[in-house]
């Protein structure tokens, strides 16, 4: 079977995109906990805080860089595989 490598670097894109919005709140209450070790305990305790002090959108804060990272990467793969197709004939 023959692969297509546009489809492998969209679905590899889409898959860092959806891996980076299940994981940044939990490294940007991880970087909180660095900062401020004597106000946070751990993981819920950082939860916590975080969402009555300042939001739960906070959590978020700073996503759209990520996702403009992704988005580069997304290109940069995408412009690989049409490289990869259009000389390896």
């Amino acid at each position: 079977s023959q692969f297509n490598p546009l489809l492998i670097a969209f679905y590899s894109g889409l898959a860092s995109m959806v891996g980076d919005m299940i994981m940044f709140p939990f490294d940007t209450i991880g970087t909180r906990i660095k900062a401020h070790k004597s106000e946070f305990l751990g993981m819920k305790q950082g939860y916590d805080l975080i969402v009555k002090n300042e939001g739960f959108k906070y959590l978020f804060k700073g996503f759209s860089t990520t996702i403009m990272g992704n988005y580069v990467l997304i290109m940069l793969r995408l412009i690989y595989s049409l490289w990869f197709i259009f000389f390896s004939l």
